[in-house]
């Protein structure tokens, strides 16, 4: 499994434009491989998403996902399916243990 972080902003507005100004300097930085972008705005995350591919010594890569939410909507949300993921498999090992 790659190392990986995730973040999540909540803005008032959801901006393209304000996203990619914030990526343009983290693609400066040497190590950054990649910066992908989505817009998922219609889709059930409805929020902006851009995942960043860094690399460090050694040829590891790390992936940091950036979500931007506009503060007002409800919904899913990365990390609260990370939490219910995690609960399940608590539940799950007290089952098969």
């Amino acid at each position: 499994m790659r190392p990986d972080i995730d973040i999540e902003v909540y803005a008032d507005e959801l901006s393209p434009t304000a996203g990619f100004a914030v990526m343009v300097p983290l693609a400066e930085f040497p190590h950054v491989r990649r910066i992908r972008y989505l817009d998922a705005r219609d889709a059930g995350m409805a929020g902006l998403y851009w995942k960043v591919e860094y690399e460090v010594q050694g040829g590891e890569r790390w992936t940091i996902d950036n979500w931007v939410f506009r503060r007002s909507e409800t919904g899913v949300r990365p990390s609260t399916a990370l939490r219910s993921m995690r609960s399940m498999q608590t539940r799950l090992r007290g089952t098969l243990c």
